[in-house]
């Protein structure tokens, strides 16, 4: 009996501890099945010769996003018939996006991996949060306007935006530190993250930085525990020699923010400035990766889960006293 006792003493602290749910401990029941609306390939396989009845089948076909796609994404009034056929005709017959959709087409035949980790990924949110209304997912091609599109019902992503960081026209429409997340494997990551986005705003106390970096922390933390199986790298949208880069000067980063007082200030220029991206973290150093406030924030709060291991997921998204989460970090680098 002692030995039962002991046993089972062991069993229920190793549940208490082990607070982070996978995929393979749900039921079959509580398993999410994302499949993509692929509103993208429709458009870009519209019949132009009947564009009027063309339009008119994509809309029965996508009666959940196709205001969404012709008011928001292409600025039209979606009872302007005639106007919205002249702009897709326009879009379609323009030879420099044929070429784009083409590769759309290509890159984006076979979705089911994207679909498997964002099936993974809902799932375990599922789980922690049963009550949430998990949104629909719709693929579409925005002529370089968009990656990504939220409402309360739909995360929409603009595949066109995901072609690849080296990617040819990439180069005359954006900056070149802009284009690493501008890939592929980014897009299940950027449609979690979206996900936890849109489900938890700022909760800070404070406008100071500590407060807002702790909070995208929070929510970068979540997201590693969605997409286990993804390299923090990843999670965070930095190459592995930015995250060596962070790691080599994380001492004197640290340093730097505590000395110069920045933690505590409430200057949105100079928050923006830590966790926006850019081409460097302006406050640290010009050989610094952007975002620098996102990537020492979760270090504290992977510090802070580690030494407080009782502490849930959704308990932690809860918290937002920040003062309080940093202080019980213990964190040191």
């Amino acid at each position: 009996m002692r030995k039962i006792f002991f046993i089972s003493i062991i069993l229920l602290s190793f549940y208490s501890c082990n607070k982070n749910v996978r995929k393979t401990d749900l039921n079959e029941n509580k398993i999410v099945k994302i499949k993509i609306n692929r509103f993208d390939s429709a458009l870009i396989l519209l019949d132009t010769t009947r564009l009027d009845v063309s339009i008119k089948e994509l809309s029965s076909q996508f009666p959940d996003f196709k205001n969404i796609f012709f008011s928001d994404i292409l600025d039209f009034n979606p009872v302007d018939s005639i106007g919205i056929q002249k702009a897709i005709k326009t879009y379609l017959s323009d030879t420099a996006f044929s070429k784009v959709n083409k590769d759309v087409v290509l890159q984006f035949r076979n979705n089911e991996d994207i679909e498997s980790e964002i099936s993974d990924a809902f799932s375990v949110f599922f789980h922690y949060y049963p009550q949430k209304k998990l949104p629909k997912i719709y693929f579409f091609v925005s002529g370089f306007n968009r990656s990504i599109y939220f409402n309360e019902n739909i995360i929409a992503v603009g595949v066109d935006m995901y072609l690849g960081n080296n990617y040819p026209k990439y180069q005359e429409i954006t900056y070149k530190y802009l284009t690493y997340t501008m890939q592929r494997k980014f897009v299940s990551v950027d449609v979690v993250s979206t996900l936890l986005f849109s489900n938890f705003p700022f909760d800070g106390k404070k406008d100071r930085l500590l407060d807002h970096m702790l909070y995208r922390a929070k929510e970068l933390y979540f997201l590693s525990e969605l997409m286990n199986e993804r390299e923090k790298t990843d999670i965070l949208g930095y190459t592995p020699e930015q995250w060596q880069w962070c790691e080599k000067y994380e001492k004197n980063i640290w340093a730097s923010m505590v000395e110069n007082k920045d933690l505590f200030s409430t200057d949105m220029q100079l928050i923006g400035k830590y966790l926006n991206d850019a081409p460097f973290t302006e406050p640290v150093a010009q050989e610094s990766p952007g975002r620098l406030g996102a990537w020492v924030g979760l270090r504290i709060i992977d510090a802070f889960m580690k030494n407080n291991p009782k502490v849930t997921i959704p308990e932690l998204m809860q918290l937002n006293d920040y003062q309080y989460l940093l202080q019980e970090s213990d964190y040191k680098p």
